[in-house]
């Protein structure tokens, strides 16, 4: 949009010059730009003074950009073209263009927009030259580049091949394809990446402490944002507003999952990907080591017909793994299973799963009320946040419902009086409850170096984490 100034009034006094715009109109569409807020080409078009292709020319000669008359496919760079989905340039009528030279350029149409052109710089990484063409012959380049390239219209990718990240996206695709992998060999639960201006820190959680990662220096760090949030279906253009998505992986030969969550920060973004490897998570009773006493009060308890068994802890303690266990054990074919989750983090064949989604009234209150009316013998609740849920949780268990849940407490004694401060009555909640097993990650010391730091455990000391666990039984 070209805001009202003397570039303005001196492209509608050329188009008065070429006959395209009567003399008698010029305050009317001066004093419209000014009112409505539009640029000049726009309230120009809109009123089909001129055409667009005739504008464009009047446009370049006082912005100082050139013109592309016919604009071919050959001209798009597609490198930078791949950097951002394709609906972003069609919907933006603009095109990463080849440059004689070699340096990076834009071709825009119209109404011209300088904030579109900055946005586009901030993605990209880099400044760039503008020249101008028509919005038809850009998006029309745009949607025959889909088709040559046998491309599906952009939707939320399920599921990239490593080596097929670093050849859809060029440098920075090819940066989180490695970034990933070698989060997964280290045995990373999470990736943590800040962007401040083009800078990226990046640190991988192993054993519950961060490590610092190096990425590739000589890449954008806004790049790297936008390859993942473009991988797990996120807008790519909102760094105003927190963001949460995910994606699948391919890396080894097995499917490795990307939980994503954005948040804007004062410099730039903050992210964070949980990384959910199946090769750890699905792990039995002595793989996620369960002494044989644990084991020996606890199975008993998840194998009752009803009632409600909860499982304790603060967040990363393993709470979800070890309740994916519990309903892996009782999937024998003979109970309905049904689970409730924010989010979904293993598909268990044999299950009924559903995820909530609180933006469309999908909370967990109406999941769940739902669900009893499908009559199931074991209900998970992936996590007791509210009153509602825990009503639900412990009326499910008194009318003859296994109902196996999580909380956020220290310890079982907190566990149950959370429900209390929930406004669960105290005989209810007694009534009902199983048990309560509350369980922390303890470091282990790494077997190479004896717990003094070495190269096998990156100076940490650990090798790994095991499950600290009380059992408490009413």
């Amino acid at each position: 949009m070209i805001v009202l100034d003397e570039v303005s009034e001196a492209i509608i006094d050329t188009a008065i010059e070429r006959g395209f715009v009567p003399q008698a109109r010029r305050s009317h569409v001066l004093s419209e730009v000014q009112s409505s807020g539009r640029g000049i080409d726009d309230v120009l078009m809109r009123h089909e003074y001129i055409e667009e292709t005739d504008l464009i020319s009047i446009l370049g000669i006082h912005l100082g950009h050139d013109v592309i008359t016919k604009y071919q496919p050959e001209l798009v760079d597609k490198t930078l073209f791949d950097v951002l989905p394709k609906e972003f340039w069609e919907d933006r009528a603009a095109l990463p263009t080849r440059t004689k030279s070699g340096d990076a350029a834009i071709t825009i149409g119209l109404p011209f927009k300088q904030s579109a052109v900055d946005e586009i710089n901030f993605h990209l990484g880099q400044e760039t030259a503008i020249f101008l063409s028509t919005s038809l012959q850009l998006r029309q380049v745009a949607k025959g580049l889909d088709q040559d390239d046998e491309t599906k219209p952009y939707t939320a990718p399920t599921e990239y091949e490593h080596d097929q990240l670093a050849e859809d996206g060029g440098a920075a695709a090819g940066a989180v394809g490695v970034l990933v992998e070698d989060a997964v060999s280290m045995g990373a639960s999470d990736i943590h990446l800040v962007t401040r201006g083009k800078r990226l820190s990046a640190r991988l959680r192993v054993n519950g402490l961060l490590q610092d990662y190096q990425c590739r220096e000589d890449i954008d760090g806004r790049a790297i944002f936008a390859r993942l949030k473009l991988t797990a279906g996120l807008n790519v253009t909102e760094m105003r507003l927190p963001q949460d998505g995910s994606c699948q992986i391919r890396i080894a030969g097995r499917s490795i999952e990307l939980r994503l969550s954005t948040l804007p920060t004062q410099d730039g973004e903050s992210m964070v990907c949980r990384i959910l490897d199946p090769k750890t998570l699905r792990k039995d009773w002595s793989a996620l080591g369960f002494p044989e006493q644990i084991l020996k009060g606890f199975l008993p308890i998840i194998e009752r017909p009803s009632g409600l068994f909860v499982i304790s802890g603060p967040t990363g303690s393993g709470k979800s793994t070890t309740l994916y266990a519990a309903l892996r054990h009782l999937n024998d074919g003979t109970r309905k299973i049904m689970t409730v989750e924010d989010p979904i983090e293993q598909r268990i064949e044999g299950l009924v799963q559903v995820q909530v989604n609180a933006q469309i009234g999908l909370g967990f209150g109406t999941v769940l009320r739902t669900c009893l009316r499908h009559d199931p013998d074991v209900l998970m609740i992936g996590e007791i946040r509210d009153e509602e849920t825990a009503e639900i949780a412990c009326r499910a268990a008194l009318v003859g419902r296994l109902v196996l849940a999580t909380v956020h407490a220290s310890s079982p004694k907190v566990a149950r009086e959370r429900f209390i401060n929930l406004g669960i009555p105290a005989y209810l909640i007694d009534e009902v409850l199983l048990g309560v097993m509350s369980q922390a990650l303890d470091p282990t010391s790494c077997v190479v170096c004896a717990g003094r730091g070495c190269d096998e455990c990156a100076n940490t000391g650990r090798s790994g984490r095991e499950p600290s666990l009380e059992l408490w039984v009413p």
